[in-house]
């Protein structure tokens, strides 16, 4: 009997063997798309843990950057002359003028720039400053990672009237951070 079967001449057994090739196909393919897929899924997730390490890390190392700067401004009343001193802060020339320039009229341009962090994507950073010289940072890694970073400033003012010495004190204090994704 079976050997009839094997003989078929009607081909039978022919169309047997294509459908459990068919099965067999599709059954494969899933298993790969699905593996592919997966693969895929991963690549995504380690580039995105990536960029957002590498801006907690730029945070970081802004926000103690800025809370480091030891900001003083000292305007000579007689000649009109103002003199800034930042210590302490990698960005202190940068934050000096724009305090200044604040504080004079209330339009500090951005400080821009991009923060380097070993072992990590660069983050671009931009740095806002009003007219009381509160710092708002907006930083984001390949435009997909974003935070904003807020610092409230704390200012102390001294007067020498006898020389004319006016003397400020701007000292910045973390507010609060917040991260968008995109």
């Amino acid at each position: 009997m079976r050997r009839g079967r094997l003989k078929s001449s009607r081909g039978a057994s022919a169309v047997l063997a294509l459908i459990v090739l068919l099965v067999c196909s599709a059954c494969a393919a899933a298993a790969l798309l699905s593996a592919r897929s997966a693969v895929g899924g991963r690549e995504q997730y380690a580039e995105s843990q990536q960029e957002y390490l590498a801006l907690a890390s730029a945070v970081g190392l802004l926000r103690s950057d800025i809370e480091s700067a030891e900001l003083t401004l000292t305007l000579d009343g007689a000649t009109g002359e103002t003199e800034t001193q930042c210590a302490g802060s990698l960005l202190g020339s940068e934050l000096a003028k724009a305090a200044a320039t604040a504080l004079a009229d209330g339009s500090a341009e951005p400080i821009c720039g991009a923060l380097e962090c070993e072992g990590f994507d660069s983050v671009d950073a931009a740095l806002y400053m009003d007219s009381v010289c509160n710092i708002t940072a907006e930083l984001s890694v390949n435009g997909h990672w974003a935070a904003e970073m807020l610092l409230t400033a704390s200012i102390t003012e001294n007067a020498d009237l006898d020389a004319e010495i006016y003397i400020t004190e701007i000292k910045w204090n973390f507010n609060s951070v917040s991260r968008i994704l995109d």
